[in-house]
């Protein structure tokens, strides 16, 4: 998904980023050029499966 405004430059800090919309969202943020900071509770395997995720995306 693509958004009118660009965020090459721009800095995300999305609370509640560890699943669903919550981690949706900073997905695409990312991917429209915004460097993106996750904060939320999850166990160690989902943070490592996030940043294993993000990583394969170059996000």
């Amino acid at each position: 998904m693509n958004i009118s405004v660009p965020l090459h430059g721009k800095v995300a800090l999305v609370t509640g980023s560890t699943s669903g919309i919550g981690l949706a969202f900073p997905r695409m943020l990312a991917m429209n050029g915004a460097d993106v900071a996750l904060s939320g509770f999850a166990s160690q395997s989902d943070i490592d499966e996030i940043t294993n995720t993000s990583e394969e995306l170059s996000l």
